[in-house]
Parts: C-alpha cells; structure tokens; sequence
C-alpha cells in the first residue's frame, strides 16, 4: 500500500478510512459521520485495481472472539443516516431489496439493536 492520496494532503489511512471507503465506493449521500472519516484517506485504489482475485490468501482463518468496547452502545437509539445507508447494503446482500419499501423505509423504524440483528443475519 502507498501513501494515500487524500483528500487532503494530510490524509493518512486509519480505522476511519473504512467508513469513508464504504461511502466513496458505494456513493452513499450521507454526510460523514466525524471529521475524522471525512479527513481519512480511503482504499478503493487498493481494493479496486486488481483484475483477478488473489491467489496467495489462506483459504483457513483462526476463529475470531468479540473483542470488548468497554462500554455498551445505545441499543435503543435511532440510527443514524449513514447507519441507514450501510443497512440498505446489507438489504441489498440479504435480497431485501426487493421490498416495497426498500429503500426509503428500512431502516427507519429499527433501532441499533434491531438493525445489528438484521446486518448480522444479512451477511450469513
């Protein structure tokens, strides 16, 4: 991986450039959701230059623990909107999508709690 290439000069790549990868590459409308991941260099020239998958990966990976935050997030608050649109893609993923009230409805009524369930069962 090079140096990044913005978008400012002082753009490093940190824990925020996923977030901000996730809205560059998926067009997402949403105003960042600090600074910080608006200031954050972004990935995409990285993971969208390759023309053929990788071949060198393990094909095993050890199984992951839940690492602890130390505290707890509001499970009953109400999502954000880029929590929206990153529930919207995991509609897309699970086939939701094809609800009637894709795109403008889910994720409106859920709360933190329900919309982790909902993330985590999309992606199985």
């Amino acid at each position: 991986v090079h140096r990044p290439t913005g978008p400012y000069p002082s753009s490093e790549y940190e824990h925020s450039s996923i977030p901000a990868t996730i809205k560059k590459m998926f067009n997402l409308t949403a105003n960042f959701l600090t600074h910080r991941d608006a200031w954050a260099a972004t990935f995409e020239g990285v993971v969208s230059h390759r023309d053929t998958p990788r071949t060198d990966c393990p094909e095993i990976l050890p199984d992951v623990t839940k690492a602890s935050r130390g505290r707890t997030a509001d499970e009953e608050a109400e999502l954000s909107e880029f929590q929206r649109e990153i529930l919207q893609l995991a509609a897309v993923v699970s086939g939701d999508d094809a609800l009637n009230s894709f795109p403008e409805q889910i994720g409106k009524r859920m709360r933190v709690k329900e919309a982790q369930r909902y993330s985590e069962n999309a992606m199985k």
